[in-house]
């Protein structure tokens, strides 16, 4: 096998890897509930930066997600 196929077979697994996270995303979603607080902010707060700007675009009272233009 060259590298090109086992780079073509990680990319493979990578994806599949991807596509399960995102079957479970709702269940950790739920898991983060209540526990954000739990997260070390020395260490986690490009974290909850990152998450917090991403729950910007999510409209509570529409239940939607703003588009990304």
């Amino acid at each position: 096998m060259n590298k090109w196929d086992e780079m073509r077979d990680a990319f493979r697994e990578a994806e599949q890897t991807v596509n399960a996270a995102d079957e479970i995303v709702d269940d950790m979603a739920k898991m983060l509930v209540g526990r954000l607080r739990k997260i070390n902010t020395y260490y986690g707060t490009r974290a909850l930066q990152s998450l917090k700007i991403e729950l910007r675009d999510f409209n509570i009272q529409t239940q939607k997600w703003k588009s990304r233009s």
